[in-house]
């Protein structure tokens, strides 16, 4: 069976960082693309971590390269490629620049791979997507976006809530929540974030809970989260993990 094909288009702190979960976990082969002044800087960060895999235990192949012929026939390419926001910038003060960087990017991904799924991480992600969309010209489904700004605010959020709950029940303190998992969908930003949540308020309907083990024995693996149909919209939402069944976290 044909090993998925994964390219990261940018291998600066987060491409890297994305490369090595992907081989860490055995997604597929990795191909770390950056442009040709960087010289043999993807090479050489695709190397450590190819002599990583023998200690950690994954055999996923990872290559470096400047070339685009070497991303050829990629299933999933994620773009984390564009300046970074420097102090003082908002999202918006990187649009004109990165907008030019993905629109070379996206014609050389509709090129050697057309029939990609392509995981937008460039700011801003909205404007980042919607031009993504435009130049490769593939199908809504096959573009998308991934921020965590809001995820992690509401993983804290129902982190505190859970422990609350588990004190509340079991009379213990002190005690480190179970576990908290959670999927954002939509745009990154405060204001993204106030908006998915003052839409799950009204709706009410943003979060599934999920079985979880309990605090005490062996059993600490997680199942896998269910994504509630509210996620579909297109807004940002959320499956929040609970320790038992019951009020946890938002509630239905």
């Amino acid at each position: 069976m044909r090993r998925a094909k994964i390219t990261i288009v940018g291998a600066g702190n987060v491409g890297a960082t994305t490369a090595h979960w992907c081989a860490a976990a055995e997604l597929g082969d990795v191909v770390l693309l950056d442009i040709p002044q960087t010289g043999d800087m993807p090479k050489g960060k695709a190397l450590d971590l190819r002599q990583a895999g023998p200690i950690v235990g994954f055999d996923s192949d990872i290559i470096g390269t400047t070339d685009y012929k070497d991303t050829h026939g990629s299933d999933v390419v994620v773009i984390t490629a564009g300046i970074p926001r420097k102090p003082g910038m908002s999202r918006d003060d990187l649009l004109s620049t990165n907008a030019k960087i993905m629109t070379n990017v996206c014609e050389q991904i509709r090129s050697t791979s057309k029939h990609a799924v392509v995981i937008v991480v460039s700011n801003p992600l909205d404007a980042m997507v919607q031009r993504a969309l435009q130049v490769t010209g593939f199908e809504p489904q096959r573009v998308i976006g991934a921020a965590t700004d809001d995820a992690l605010q509401r993983s804290r959020h129902g982190a505190r809530l859970v422990r609350a709950e588990q004190q509340k029940r079991r009379g213990t303190f002190g005690q480190r929540a179970t576990v908290v998992g959670l999927l954002a969908l939509g745009g990154g930003g405060l204001a993204a974030g106030k908006a998915g949540r003052e839409a799950d308020r009204q709706e009410g309907r943003a979060c599934e809970r999920v079985r979880t083990p309990t605090l005490h024995g062996k059993e600490n693996s997680l199942p896998r989260a269910r994504i509630h149909p509210a996620c579909s919209t297109g807004r940002p939402s959320a499956v929040v993990r609970g320790s038992r069944r019951g009020s946890y976290g938002l509630k239905p």
